[in-house]
């Protein structure tokens, strides 16, 4: 399996952190930890890619 990597950027207004880049199209989040949204990239990976 090869690695993914995404880009995450601080939207210091909005006071979370979001995907800004990613190799799966639709994959996008956003979240106020680091931690939060790698979780909820981790349920929506598996959802996008099944949807392909």
């Amino acid at each position: 399996m090869e690695n993914l990597v995404f880009e995450v950027s601080w939207d210091e207004e909005a006071e979370v952190w979001y995907t800004s880049e990613t190799p799966i199209q639709g994959a996008m989040a956003e979240a106020p930890t680091l931690e939060e949204l790698s979780k909820k990239l981790s349920v929506i990976i598996p959802e996008v890619l099944a949807a392909e």
